[in-house]
């Protein structure tokens, strides 16, 4: 990439920020992409042959494909959690510059960390301990409910800081705690 901008790949941004969040700055905003020769260029809005993935039209496709995902998870496939194919994901082509990303500049609720806790508990169990404890903590403080992205990163940095494992020994991403913890009936329905 030649540009000296730091670049902010969407597939950065869908643990971070509500999916519904980045399909509409795409579409107030636009987007942008890395072309053929590592240039950050405004991206078009739809493709100009059939293998394109560089539009705003095929982000906002992709977006609703990993919200739909989000909202009806896959059994846990230990399998899928071993291999990082990040860098084959097309989103990492798609975003913004830092100093353009329309996300960056919405504050993020002040939600409050954590105390410790019983580590020997089943990390599903324990992950939805933490986000409670944030959500009533945060509540208690007079903030805003926060988004489940939010619990999500606490729990993780929790996990991180005191190395919690699941039954692999790995260390749960936001994504997994989101879908295997604390999504919908499990944790999050009514905390809006």
């Amino acid at each position: 990439m030649t540009n000296k901008a730091k670049w902010i790949p969407i597939l950065s941004l869908v643990d971070e920020f509500e999916i519904g969040e980045i399909a509409t700055a795409i579409e107030k905003n636009g987007i942008y992409c890395i072309d053929g020769f590592g240039r950050i260029v405004k991206a078009a809005n739809k493709p100009t042959h059939e293998k394109d993935c560089r539009t705003s039209e095929y982000a906002l496709r992709r977006l609703e494909g990993i919200y739909y995902d989000q909202m009806n998870p896959e059994p846990y496939d230990p399998l899928y959690d071993q291999f990082d194919r990040s860098d084959e994901d097309p989103l990492i082509f798609l975003g913004w510059p830092e100093n353009d990303c329309p996300l960056l500049n919405q504050s993020m609720p002040n939600i409050a960390k954590a105390p410790k806790y019983d580590l020997s508990k089943d990390w599903k169990d324990l992950a939805v301990e933490i986000a409670e404890n944030a959500y009533q903590s945060n509540k208690a403080n007079g903030g805003l409910s926060g988004k489940l992205t939010d619990y999500c990163k606490i729990v993780h940095e929790e996990f991180v800081t005191h190395n919690v494992k699941t039954s692999l020994g790995k260390t749960p991403t936001t994504g997994y705690i989101q879908r295997d913890a604390l999504r919908g009936s499990l944790w999050w329905s009514g905390k809006k």
